[in-house]
């Protein structure tokens, strides 16, 4: 039951806005569409090796929250477990930028792998906490509030992102390789921990519903009951999938600007700041949307916008279009990020809500982390031409958008079954 006090709503509305924009300012630094993209491909020219960059973030983020969400739905209150598993992934960050000093010792592949391992690591620990922190904030903020905080955490964290790339082009430019992107990320390890102590500031007062001790084996048959009984629930999943496949060709924006249209590696700091740009901007409107006309509305406007900015590339293949297309992607990323958190607090009760989180981050979100993987493993091994994955892309992610249109209900219009497995 989310609190209703409205000091303390309104405390928790402006500590998780600022929480979450914050990290989404700090993760600019190493954001994996952009800059993580070039880095990594400096070090080790490979498709393959590049698409572990947003393969690993969305990987790690999704996958862990389901061996973790039984032992976290046991707490009666998320916040110390919350909090010790993002104290321990902000260390990652730190690792990472402490690795690039082992760059003349073992050479650059091996640098990047190590730099991919701690990344990993980064990743791995924020999904271990998500569906706490997923839960956490519905249980914090009334659901007629959800939307439009959202909003103003994108809102902070797309002026951070438009903000930060001044920066980044400036470490870029004026220390040579690798220090340069050493400086870069540790800007962004300095902005998480600032983060960190925004998440400190939120209240949780009132305890989750009580949850007896079940075993791994009857968590995930639990999980197979909400799956079982609420079909439409499955129909969501399926749709994520199918537009998880444009990633296949999505993933890949900033490398085929560097590698085939000869863009410069430097410009694509400024491809950060119109993702961020696009980001930010569409918070508001989105946020509106979402609480006035429903998040699946908005989880449709990013469907067609995946769509679109395929279709932009495959049409007119050239570096102004990439810029144009980086806009779409920041709105895109923000209907399907922050919607998407606040889409699955709207099934179910408190009880079972967490179980629908475990379900559509470590299935729905994972398989965004999987696709990725494939494209690279089509371009390297298959030698499969950067305009076939586009199109597929871009088939997938107009049939995902029919599917949100016609199959996929929105939970608001309908009592969500109960599950008390």
């Amino acid at each position: 039951m989310a609190q209703n006090n409205g000091n303390l709503v309104r405390r928790n509305i402006f500590f998780q806005s600022l929480d979450s924009g914050i990290f989404m300012s700090g993760i600019v630094f190493f954001n994996q569409m952009t800059i993580m993209i070039v880095f990594i491909q400096q070090l080790y020219d490979s498709a393959l090796i590049v698409s572990l960059v947003p393969a690993l973030f969305m990987i790690g983020y999704n996958i862990p929250g389901l061996f973790t969400t039984g032992f976290a739905e046991r707490s009666a209150f998320r916040k110390k477990f919350i909090a010790l598993g993002g104290f321990i992934q902000r260390l990652f960050v730190l690792c990472m930028v402490l690795s690039v000093f082992l760059l003349p010792f073992v050479g650059p592949r091996a640098t990047a792998l190590i730099v991919l391992f701690f990344y990993l690591g980064f990743s791995f620990m924020g999904g271990v906490y998500n569906p706490a922190w997923i839960d956490f904030c519905a249980k914090t903020i009334p659901v007629n509030y959800r939307a439009r905080t959202n909003a103003a955490r994108s809102l902070i964290g797309g002026l951070g992102g438009i903000a930060a790339p001044l920066l980044i082009d400036y470490l870029l430019n004026n220390f040579s390789f690798p220090g340069n992107y050493q400086l870069t990320i540790f800007c962004g390890f300095l902005l998480l921990f600032l983060s960190f102590s925004a998440f400190l500031m939120i209240r949780e007062t009132e305890p989750s519903p009580p949850v007896a001790h079940k075993s791994f084996g009857k968590f995930l048959r639990s999980l197979g009951e909400v799956l079982k009984k609420d079909r439409n629930f499955v129909r969501f999943l399926l749709t994520q999938i199918l537009l998880s496949v444009s990633e296949c060709g999505a993933a890949f924006y900033a490398f085929f600007a560097t590698k085939y249209l000869f863009v410069r590696t430097a410009w694509v700091v400024w491809y950060t700041l119109w993702y961020n740009v696009g980001f930010g901007l569409s918070g508001i409107a989105l946020g509106f949307i979402g609480d006035k006309l429903g998040n699946l509305n908005v989880l449709r406007i990013g469907a067609f916008g995946c769509f679109l900015g395929l279709l932009l590339v495959i049409l007119f293949p050239n570096p102004a279009t990439i810029s144009i297309v980086f806009i779409i992607v920041g709105i895109n990323y923000n209907a399907r990020l922050n919607s998407f958190q606040v889409f699955i607090t709207e099934f179910g009760d408190d009880q079972s809500r967490i179980r629908y989180s475990a379900l559509a981050t470590s299935i729905g979100a994972s398989a965004f982390g999987l696709m990725p993987l494939v494209g690279g493993i089509l371009l390297d091994v298959f030698h499969v031409d950067f305009v076939a994955l586009f199109v597929v892309g871009a088939v997938c992610a107009l049939l995902a958008f029919v599917s949100y249109l016609f199959f996929v209900k929105d939970p608001r219009s309908y009592k969500a079954p109960v599950h008390n497995a």
